[in-house]
C-alpha cells in the first residue's frame, strides 16, 4: 500500500484499472481476418453482457421485494 502526500492510501487501482480495460479490449478484438466473424464474436459479447444485467437486475428486484415483505 502507497501512502500519498495528503495521508491518502492508494492500492494500485490505476494498474489495476488498466489491466480491466486491456481484457475489455482484447474481448471486442477479434483474432480472425474474418469480418463476419468478427461481427458475430461482438454481436455474442454484446448479448452476453445484455444477458449478464438483465439477470443482476432481477436479483436485485428479488432482494428489494424481500427485504419490503
Amino acid at each position: 500500500m502507497l501512502r500519498t502526500g495528503s495521508g491518502v492510501s492508494k492500492t494500485g487501482s490505476d494498474e489495476e484499472t488498466r489491466r480491466m480495460l486491456e481484457i475489455i479490449g482484447r474481448l471486442f478484438r477479434s483474432h480472425s481476418d474474418n469480418r463476419k466473424s468478427a461481427i458475430q464474436n461482438r454481436e455474442l459479447v454484446g448479448f452476453s453482457v445484455i444477458a449478464f444485467v438483465l439477470v443482476v437486475a432481477g436479483a436485485v428486484a428479488q432482494a428489494q421485494q424481500a427485504q419490503d415483505g
